[in-house]
């Protein structure tokens, strides 16, 4: 292929995508986490001629110390100019210790060295230690190659004068962090007249690319070599017949010597003695074409970024449209939006953050979410229910070691006693006043399990609401705790109604006794019936047709039947002209009878008021707090615009979270829009 069609392929494929990860970077869309770009970070020994190199490809001058010279990251942006007539240009951009604002400068190609000098300085302060706040440099010129690198700081063997102990190890810390992403390229300089297993830089890249897959190595100071055993060292390594085998392979530089240095040779001047360098002398068609050279080293750099970002760029822009679906889900919560300042939108606010808690309290309570409370809290009623309904039957005592018939018998003639001639009969009774105090100890008896039911229905309440409010997350401490004492407060009012709407019910049961409808009349019939033994004296009246008596014994005569039959009125006759005994009798069945109706009544009636105040009723309450709220009509619950507005004031961390999610879906939204025009 013809050097007019390299250069056609690399401006339609090559470049656009140089191009696009250059203004993603510039985007910033490197700064977001879980996102690597593709990038060459530059790493080797002090004094390795490492910026020699940056500055041979750069074609600028950048500082230069017997000591460390590079002290933080300096990003450097090669773009080449395709007209002759656009002007050559340089930015310096960076931010000053403890400020957040970047400070600018544009400047000519030869006031690159001072600036970036003066930027590092008002980095790191005055001290000699190395900062990770990078310094973007932009060269645009005509001699450049499109290619961006990330200079580090030169690594050392010891701490320098004036420098800290710990230097060594922040400068490898720091460079592991730079060439760890897997797709980065690292460039590793080494001095090439040295034995390569003394290079620290060789050393660091290996421990973050343990296969030597992604490092390509750079030997300087190939003209120090001083004979022939250390020059064909040279060509061996580039070769790749060496100790030391890299995928990416090997380039051989020329850089300048301290001399021409001194005599301040432009770069011009030292890319041409390379070529000569590097055709006359030893090292002439001993290296193979693309090993050698400030060119060579150029060409390959941006072949293999290039490459890289192919590589990655399907996956970097999947992972840039996954995350800006993220950060708009993130935003769209609620407890993110930002609180107004107007002070009638922020009681809305406050009061409509009230309002979504109490329906998801309310869809839970009703079993519309799913979560058990519902089912626990009928379970609860349901327990209840049958203890109502067990204690009313057969009613003989309020306590178990009292259920005894013959007691309970002789505390009935003993009411009969104290109570003869007392109140109307009502519900069958002799008199009410006799009945009473039995209907009212089955009352109190149940009034412990009926409180115990309210108490732990307010508890399920209680908890499903503390369960919703913890579970909104609410990022204000101060609304939270106001929230919670409302909704206490309403818990509270509607268990306090509950157990006075029952209160009410079991004194309407225990003063206000009757009872007139059907079921009821038929109970005292059958016990009547089963008193006066009227079922005995009905079978006896009747006749077998097989003439067989109805206990399986056969009669012989009908004279037998009738004396039966007889004997059996006598006894009725008996037992109804006996009227103390009758009255006994009576009031025990009526008592008993009375106490079952009753609990039949209660068994329903009871849970139906805990349900509809602790269930159903509490949230017209909840209404009610929110109109309250609203519009101050109990001052004692209403809040001023200035309290609301204490209680809204956003917590610092939410302030910053929603900025950064803000700036996050900024940088992805610029970066996908770039990426779309390219891929």
């Amino acid at each position: 292929m013809s050097k007019a069609s390299l250069t056609e392929k690399y401006d339609s494929d090559i470049r656009p995508q140089l191009d696009l990860i250059d203004k993603l970077r510039s985007i910033g869309l490197n700064s977001l986490e879980g996102i690597q770009l593709p990038q060459i970070v530059t790493v080797g020994d002090q004094s390795s001629g490492k910026s020699s190199i940056l500055e041979a490809l750069a074609q600028v001058e950048l500082p230069r110390d017997d000591q460390i010279c590079t002290r933080c990251p300096i990003v450097i942006r090669l773009k080449q100019l395709a007209s002759a007539n656009d002007e050559p240009s340089a930015t310096i951009t960076y931010k000053k210790a403890g400020s957040t604002a970047e400070t600018c400068h544009f400047v000519t190609h030869k006031q690159v060295n001072q600036v970036v000098r003066k930027a590092q300085t008002e980095i790191t302060g005055d001290s000699k230690g190395v900062v990770n706040s990078p310094i973007e440099l932009n060269i645009a010129s005509h001699n450049v190659p499109n290619l961006t690198l990330i200079d580090m700081p030169g690594l050392v063997a010891s701490a320098g004068e004036g420098q800290d102990d710990s230097i060594v190890a922040t400068i490898e810390e720091m460079i592991m962090e730079y060439i760890e992403p897997s797709n980065t390229i690292i460039l590793a300089v080494m001095d090439g007249s040295q034995e390569l297993a003394t290079s620290k830089s060789l050393a660091i890249a290996k421990m973050a690319d343990p296969k030597c897959e992604r490092t390509i190595g750079v030997l300087t100071k190939c003209d120090k070599a001083k004979d022939a055993t250390e020059k064909g060292a040279i060509v061996a390594t580039c070769n790749g017949g060496g100790t030391h085998k890299l995928a990416l392979g090997f380039v051989v530089v020329r850089n300048r010597s301290s001399d021409e240095l001194k005599a301040n040779s432009t770069s011009e001047q030292a890319i041409q003695m390379e070529k000569e360098f590097f055709q006359n002398g030893y090292f002439k068609q001993k290296l193979p074409d693309g090993t050698y050279g400030r060119d060579a080293l150029a060409s390959r750099l941006t072949a293999l970024l290039g490459e890289r970002v192919r590589q990655h760029l399907p996956d970097i822009k999947t992972k840039v449209s996954n995350m800006l679906i993220q950060v708009k889900r993130d935003l769209n919560n609620p407890m993110l939006a930002a609180i107004p300042t107007d002070p009638g939108m922020q009681r809305f606010e406050f009061i409509d953050m009230i309002r979504k808690l109490v329906n998801e309290a309310r869809q839970t309570i009703h079993g519309e979410k799913n979560g058990g409370v519902c089912s626990s809290i009928f379970e609860r009623l349901r327990l209840t229910s049958e203890e109502i309904h067990e204690r009313s039957m057969n009613y003989v005592g309020p306590e178990a070691e009292e259920k005894d018939e013959s007691m309970f018998m002789e505390r009935i003639k003993k009411s009969i006693q104290e109570n003869a001639g007392l109140g109307s009969g009502v519900g069958g009774y002799l008199s009410y006043k006799m009945a009473e105090r039995f209907v009212n100890e089955y009352i109190e008896s149940i009034e412990c399990c009926i409180d115990k039911c309210v108490e732990e229905v307010q508890k399920l309440v209680d908890k499903t609401l503390t369960s919703v409010i913890d579970g909104a997350d609410l990022p204000f401490k101060d609304a939270n705790s106001a929230i919670r004492f409302l909704f206490d407060a309403q818990l509270e009012t509607s268990s306090e109604i509950t157990r006075e709407r029952v209160k009410y019910l079991l004194d309407t049961e225990k003063y206000a006794m009757y009872a007139s409808n059907t079921e009821y009349e038929k109970k005292m019939t059958k016990r009547v019936v089963e008193r006066l033994g009227l079922d005995t004296l009905r079978t006896l009246a009747t006749p077998d047709p097989l003439g067989h008596s109805h206990h399986g014994q056969a009669h012989g005569t009908q004279a037998n039947g009738f004396q039966a039959f007889s004997q059996k009125v006598t006894e009725l006759t008996n037992k109804i002209t006996d009227s103390r005994h009758a009255d006994e009798e009576r009031l025990f069945d009526s008592v008993q009878v009375y106490v079952e109706h009753a609990g039949t009544r209660l068994m329903d009636s009871v849970p139906m008021i805990i349900r509809r105040e602790l269930m159903l009723d509490i949230w017209n309450r909840f209404d009610q707090l929110m109109r309250d709220l609203r519009d101050g009509e109990k001052p004692e619950i209403y809040l001023t615009d200035e309290r609301v507005s204490r209680l809204l004031r956003e917590p610092k961390e939410l302030t910053i979270r929603r900025d950064n999610l803000n700036m996050q879906k900024t940088v992805l939204e610029a970066s996908q829009k770039a990426i779309v025009k390219i891929i």
